[in-house]
């Protein structure tokens, strides 16, 4: 079982402490003693339960449960539904999460690339003035993420950027010794956003003759497959690649910045 302080943008969920006996209608019907022992101390709190009372759920039964099948193991996205950011993360691991969570499984589209989007500041932008609000804290419900104007295309340099992103925030290992692990993530993020931007405002970028999928598309490649010091090796590279004075990805990045200025900076000052 997983809890909102446990996971974020981007953060493992493989590693959490909490267990939950998930017992519903559908997957028990109290033919294990071992645990109706352990619940029976339980018994005069989970039996004054609405759906106990009136005789429809037995008590050691889940009161309202969610369909299992979205917490099984396979690709699925975990979204904070109430957040000072949006948070979405990827994973493939089995997890329960507390209601505090809206879960995205989809074989419509790549998992990993829609993670990348949703945490782009693209969407974020979108979520706080077509999305639902509290204060200013974002309320990121089923409905609001069904609304987002999702826009796809086939390339895989934002899954690939997912991954890297993932990894780094996985592994206790250092990347680049003079270079914090989070500085990394962020400057790849960048990417994901700036290759958001393309995504939906296509006319504004050609107009410009800006081009980031066309050059990031060469740096970013999927990671998920090799070893891990195959993994690290990649994104070193790829970091030490984007960094470079001359690197043509780096510079349409800050062209991006300066002549599309008045479209992008209210997203960018989110």
């Amino acid at each position: 079982m997983i809890e909102p302080n446990e996971t974020g943008r981007y953060l493992s969920v493989s590693d959490y402490a909490k267990e939950i006996l998930y017992l519903t209608k559908g997957n028990y019907s109290g033919n294990e003693p071992s645990i109706q022992n352990h619940l029976i101390k339980f018994k005069y709190i989970m039996e004054d339960r609405r759906e106990n009372l009136n005789g429809r759920l037995e008590f050691f039964h889940l009161h309202w449960p969610r369909e299992e099948t979205f917490f099984k193991t396979g690709p699925k996205i975990l979204s904070i539904r109430k957040c000072d950011r949006p948070s979405f993360t990827y994973t493939e691991e089995e997890v329960y999460p507390m209601m505090a969570f809206n879960i995205i499984k989809t074989s419509r589209i790549d998992n990993k690339f829609l993670t990348g989007l949703l945490n782009s500041k693209v969407i974020e932008f979108w979520l706080r003035y077509k999305g639902k609000m509290q204060g200013t804290n974002y309320q990121i419900d089923k409905e609001p993420i069904l609304d987002i104007p999702f826009l796809i295309n086939k390339s895989m340099t934002i899954s690939s950027l997912v991954e890297s992103i993932l990894f780094i925030n996985r592994v206790n290992i250092v990347i680049l010794n003079s270079i914090p692990n989070s500085h990394i993530s962020e400057a790849f993020e960048e990417v994901i956003d700036a290759l958001a931007f393309e995504l939906y405002f296509p006319e504004d970028f050609a107009e410009k003759g800006i081009e980031i999928e066309k050059y990031a598309k060469d740096i970013f490649k999927p990671i998920d497959g090799l070893s891990e010091e195959e993994q690290i090796k990649a994104i070193k590279e790829a970091y030490e690649t984007l960094r470079e004075k001359d690197n043509l990805l780096r510079n349409q990045i800050k062209l991006m910045k300066i002549e599309l200025k008045e479209l992008l900076d209210p997203i960018l000052s989110l």
